[in-house]
């Protein structure tokens, strides 16, 4: 599923994500919600209003379509447009049609952007599917290098580790496992297991190594990371935080790194 509002970051992921469909041999969906405002007018005035929005939406995605199948004429594209909020919109589709991805582009960071929130990253929040997230300059190129952050917790759910063990043998990846660590970080109990679990779900592909680095940040370190390394695709697992988490250590880093990162971000669910 990628949903669109036909803007450059939109159509960048469009893009991204039907090379992507072409090379797995996936369906791909493209999904417009388009908003009706409601004014104390007669209700015919409101049924033409929406008429008018959702033929105009479905032939916005249909010449986007038509643009695509000359491109990768062997993709299955499916058009969507539904009148909603955006978010809600988005996270209801893909649970009522059992959307396995969704992908998404990203307008980029900024004081402003990040207070008022994206609508990326709060259907990354609030999904329940793995939410690939494409900056504006990232294209696909395949998917040779792919690092799994881990923040070293015992992992409560392995079932999205399938997705990248089915990606890793799909595009015979390399795949590394990165931990960064701060300054004033301590050792708990948890660790070793978090790390015998990963070796363990990614036994069966070609799992390079667990790596360790230092940084004040974590999202500050993933970048630099990044920035050393060849990397295909960042992946990582959204947690679910308390007010305090919130309030104290800024909120989510999948979050920063939504905003920040130059490499496509792949989100999975604790």
């Amino acid at each position: 599923m990628v949903p669109t509002d036909f803007s450059t970051p939109a159509n960048n992921a469009v893009y991204y994500a039907v090379e992507l469909a072409q090379n797995i041999n996936a369906a791909v969906t493209l999904y417009h919600c388009f908003h009706v405002p409601v004014f104390a007018t007669p209700m015919p005035e409101v049924t033409v209003d929406f008429e008018d929005k959702e033929r105009e939406s479905l032939q916005l995605l249909d010449n986007l379509k038509k643009k695509l199948n000359k491109e990768y004429p062997a993709v299955n594209i499916n058009l969507v447009a539904n009148a909603g909020f955006a978010v809600d919109e988005i996270v209801q589709y893909s649970k009522s049609n059992h959307v396995d991805l969704i992908v998404m582009g990203i307008s980029g960071s900024g004081v402003i952007t990040e207070l008022m929130g994206d609508t990326t990253t709060a259907v990354a929040k609030d999904a329940n599917v793995p939410v690939l997230i494409i900056p504006l300059e990232a294209q696909f190129s395949g998917l040779k290098n792919i690092v799994i952050a881990f923040d070293r917790k015992k992992i409560t759910d392995k079932g999205d580790f399938d997705v990248i063990v089915n990606l890793a043998n799909k595009f015979d990846s390399t795949v590394t496992a990165l931990h960064v660590r701060h300054y004033y970080e301590t050792p708990n109990p948890e660790e070793s297991l978090s790390e015998m679990q990963i070796n363990e779900m990614l036994d069966s592909i070609n799992f390079k190594k667990i790596n360790f680095i230092t940084d004040v940040d974590t999202a500050e370190g993933l970048e630099h990371y990044q920035s050393k390394h060849d990397v295909d695709l960042l992946v990582m697992t959204k947690r679910k935080h308390s007010f305090l988490d919130l309030l104290f250590n800024g909120g989510s880093v999948t979050k920063k790194m939504a905003f920040h990162t130059h490499r496509p971000l792949l989100i999975l669910h604790e």
